[in-house]
């Protein structure tokens, strides 16, 4: 039973890594790793199409010199398209960043 489980879970981070690979070729290894690992923590797929969607929203919802468009950008743009109002979780993001 266990090894099934952690089997499934290797094998839906392994799908994507190699999804996200795929749809992000200029992003960092590590950054793909991390995006797979934050999508299969919450036992999903990852949908490339949604956070494309969430890299302009942050492009949108900050200022050209934000250090949420810096090494944090793939990674925040992920977390957002895990959540079901991702332009309502920047704001909350902002608000609590400019605090």
């Amino acid at each position: 039973m266990m090894n099934e489980i952690l089997k499934s879970k290797c094998n839906l981070l392994i799908e994507n890594r190699n999804e996200i690979k795929g749809a992000f070729k200029f992003e960092y290894n590590v950054a793909c790793c991390i995006a797979s690992l934050l999508c299969c923590g919450k036992n999903r797929k990852a949908d490339v199409d949604k956070i494309k969607k969430c890299k302009k929203i942050i492009k949108n919802k900050t200022s050209m010199l934000s250090n949420f468009r810096g090494n944090i950008f793939f990674t925040t743009a992920t977390v957002l398209s895990l959540n079901d109002n991702p332009e309502k979780l920047m704001d909350d993001i902002n608000d609590v960043y400019k605090m």
